[in-house]
């Protein structure tokens, strides 16, 4: 795969993994179960590692 074309796969991938990280935000903003929070606060935090490491 050249540069330019797994460049692009990258960003895409990275693209999606924010929508991701949104939507687990989303879902943690609304749950009432503080171990749930936690635990989307943390795939959050994960998710943004992923993002910074594919872009």
């Amino acid at each position: 795969m050249p540069d330019t074309e797994t460049g692009e796969l990258a960003a895409a991938v990275a693209a999606l993994v924010l929508v991701v990280a949104e939507a687990i935000l989303n879902v943690a903003s609304k749950t009432t179960d503080p171990a749930d929070r936690v635990a989307c606060l943390k795939a959050v935090h994960h998710a943004g590692h992923v993002h910074a490491a594919l872009r």
